[in-house]
């Protein structure tokens, strides 16, 4: 359809968060119980986002942490968070999700010893939360050739890692920008991708400001319903 063949195209100009293969939901493990922090069995077919009482999703909007743990934590096998270090700014309402990622060692605060979560989300972090949550070994040196940015930045590991599984990429000028904001609809495509997540022919997403011919509808589309 027209529709599909115009969001395909968008998305292969506008996103440089990801690339176009898929990835699967789970890193290698011999082990029989599931790892703490790794996706559960069936999180492929979870929702894990949801829009505003307004009717909209925002999707350019950058997503922030506490959104992120958010929708981590129905993916992902978690304790119940009662051994995380407590954060003195943390919400209430988002205290039990992030608990549980600090808890299986997937975020952590900030320098000042507080969670700020309603900052942004960046690149960089998404990336150390995703090796972290498939096991992934660091790459520093591959981030390092690939990017012209990121030598000495601490995330480089961690962003090499996710180049060397074909999940991420860079900009046109060969750098990754590590501390840019990660849009929501970014992260929704981004976590349909690593969680193998696939697409949901029935149902009509109903946002008002994501239409059928932008990059990401497909992506919010199977992230929400």
């Amino acid at each position: 359809m027209k529709h599909t063949r115009a969001r395909l195209l968008s998305l292969a100009l506008s996103t440089a968060l990801l690339c176009g293969s898929a990835l699967s939901a789970f890193a290698a493990d011999d082990s029989k119980e599931p790892r703490l922090g790794s996706f559960k069995e069936d999180a492929a077919s979870i929702r894990y986002l949801a829009g505003y009482s307004d009717g909209t999703f925002r999707p350019d909007s950058p997503i922030t942490r506490y959104e992120v743990a958010e929708a981590l934590i129905h993916l992902l096998v978690l304790g119940d968070g009662s051994t995380a270090e407590k954060f003195p700014d943390m919400h209430a309402q988002h205290a039990a999700a992030v608990a549980k990622l600090v808890e299986a060692g997937l975020i952590n605060g900030m320098g000042d010893n507080a969670f700020h979560g309603e900052l942004s989300m960046t690149r960089a972090q998404l990336c150390k939360i995703l090796c972290l949550i498939l096991n992934y070994k660091e790459e520093a040196d591959l981030a390092q050739r690939s990017f012209s940015d990121v030598e000495g930045h601490w995330a480089t590991g961690f962003i090499g890692a996710l180049v060397k599984a074909g999940c991420i990429n860079g900009y046109e000028d060969e750098t990754f920008r590590p501390d840019r904001a990660v849009s929501r609809a970014e992260f929704a495509a981004l976590l349909n991708r690593v969680a193998g997540r696939e697409n949901i022919d029935h149902n009509v997403l109903e946002y008002v400001d994501v239409l059928f011919d932008f990059w990401a509808y497909d992506d919010i589309h199977n992230a929400c319903l």
